[in-house]
């Protein structure tokens, strides 16, 4: 129930702010159907990597989001108790779009997070052996086939493709003989159910056939119930 769109601009663009609020207003209106409720909006994260220097601001990394702020109170408009009851959310700005702008020529290179490590790769095209960042490793391995040669790519590629058909034969002769299992036992299986279920009734129609006799001779109920398992109102109903 959420969307992501991510931007990439190497360019100078001076209106990318207006851009930016196109491309969100533009997926908002792409992924609702006509006719439906407005709740069924879904939220966006507007993702954008720019190579310049978009606005004037020191940092790195900016995070945008819309509040509704009083003009003679300064309060933060909040969602009331039926809104929150009805939308899993917490606040108003949960609702629209978020925005993340990337400012990629202005990292000093020093990563010291996940975040850092990703925005060191995307200046440098480089990602060092201690980067430890969720994905990295598999653009590590794309990056890595992307500086090959030609002959070099298409004989990784042939190794690719060779590995991926062994699998899938692996995969299949285990399906085909999970299936061979499942058509030999099967039957054995069900055919033990079966006893099992059969064995059962007999033991309650035993149990009952006892405890009608007890009662008919008179014991006491709380005889019968320890004797057979039955309870008072089975013990009871009986003729």
């Amino acid at each position: 129930d959420e969307l992501c769109l991510i931007e990439v601009q190497n360019e100078r663009e001076r209106d990318y702010f207006h851009r930016m609020n196109f491309g969100q207003a533009k997926l908002v209106t792409e992924h609702i159907d006509e006719g439906h409720a407005y709740e069924s909006i879904k939220k966006v994260y507007s993702i954008n990597i720019v190579y310049f220097d978009l606005g004037q601001g020191t940092d790195y990394i900016y995070e945008g989001k819309t509040e509704f702020t009083g003009m003679r109170t300064g309060d933060i408009l909040q969602l009331n108790k039926a809104q929150k009851k009805a939308y899993s959310i917490k606040t108003v700005s949960d609702i629209f779009t978020k925005y993340f702008l990337i400012k990629v020529n202005k990292f000093n290179d020093l990563a010291k997070d996940d975040l850092d490590q990703w925005i060191y790769f995307l200046k440098t095209s480089e990602i060092k052996d201690s980067f430890t960042a969720q994905g990295l490793p598999q653009a590590k391995e794309k990056l890595r086939r992307d500086n090959l040669s030609k002959e070099e790519k298409v004989s990784y590629d042939l190794y690719v493709k060779q590995k991926r058909i062994q699998e899938n034969e692996l995969v299949t002769a285990i399906q085909e003989g999970e299936l061979k299992a499942e058509e030999k036992y099967m039957p054995l299986i069900e055919e033990a159910i079966k006893r099992e279920e059969e064995a059962k009734m007999r033991e309650e129609e035993a149990m009952h056939k006892l405890a009608s006799k007890m009662k008919k001779y008179g014991e006491p109920i709380e005889d019968i119930i320890k004797e057979t398992g039955l309870t008072r109102d089975q013990i009871e109903e009986m003729e």
